[in-house]
């Protein structure tokens, strides 16, 4: 009998290495999940596109396109995992009929961008960052970051480490902290199982990438600049509690989008996401 209860644990404790591994490996390498190539379409082909190349502080090549035009404002926009910067072409034309010049980038192992491990955003904000360097090397003043999910953490941790060239952040569907997602995507499961898969999954992906996940919380962030960030909350997302984000943030500058899924709503309600993004322009000044 007590043979047969080690058995039983035994397989249980495998399988639930299985589910967390599954899970850490998927999220530190989802290039292999992405599902379309960089591609130009009917919002871009009209646009004078850029091939552009920056280098990182840690010497990684991203890839992206730049937008010209005769402003000295300009937005860079950063999409989720497993996505590419083609996925924010709507935006690219939004902003470039706006009269911003755009940056739109592939983060690191995504896209045409070079290949090494995924982060969940902290080494992703090095890829923001190179793209401010490139604007401000163009004399642009006015650099506005917009971020989509993965891409929203990136750009909040990126405007943390330079608050002074980074005007505004708009983080549309970010996680609040990587430990609260985690045990978010497994609520599902029994409480003591749900706890016991978030732990092995956080401790193998601070293996895995070397990050520590306490880094991986905007919470602080938000606090020091809640002026120059805003946040943008879909109602089904699986990897966030978003009705509680937004009671927790709902003085700050933040919408939400009812009936939308994560990272979906400039997708399924564009005129009304192209509205608050004015809102938010013209609060902030640039028209």
């Amino acid at each position: 009998m007590l043979k047969c209860i080690f058995c039983i644990l035994a397989i249980l404790f495998v399988l639930v290495l299985f589910i967390s591994y599954s899970k850490v490996k998927r999220y530190t390498n989802p290039k292999s999940q992405q599902k379309e190539k960089v591609y130009v379409d009917e919002y871009v082909k009209d646009l004078p596109l850029k091939e552009i190349t920056l280098i990182t502080k840690d010497n990684i090549q991203i890839k992206g396109w730049f937008v010209p035009k005769n402003t000295k404002k300009a937005v860079i926009l950063v999409h989720g995992i497993a996505e590419n910067r083609s996925f924010l072409n709507r935006l690219t034309k939004f902003y470039y009929e706006k009269d911003f010049s755009v940056v739109s980038i592939d983060l690191r192992n995504h896209g045409k961008s070079q290949n090494t491990k995924t982060t969940l955003g902290y080494k992703e904000r090095l890829d923001v960052l190179s793209a401010v360097k490139f604007l401000k090397e163009k004399d642009f003043d006015n650099i506005l970051v917009h971020g989509i999910s993965m891409g929203a953490v990136a750009s909040i941790l990126a405007k943390d480490e330079n608050p002074e060239d980074i005007n505004l952040v708009i983080a549309d569907s970010p996680y609040i902290s990587l430990k609260e997602s985690t045990r978010y995507t497994y609520r599902r499961f029994p409480s003591l199982l749900a706890d016991l898969l978030t732990n092995i999954s956080l401790f193998l992906g601070e293996r895995f990438t070397g990050i520590d996940v306490k880094k991986l919380d905007i919470r602080p962030v938000l606090e020091k600049y809640p002026k120059d960030i805003y946040l943008i909350f879909c109602e089904f997302d699986p990897y966030l509690d978003t009705k509680k984000a937004y009671e927790e943030f709902k003085d700050y500058n933040t919408f939400f989008f009812e009936n939308t899924s994560h990272a979906m709503a400039f997708v399924w309600y564009p005129e009304r996401y192209q509205q608050v993004i004015s809102k938010i322009l013209s609060k902030s000044g640039d028209k």
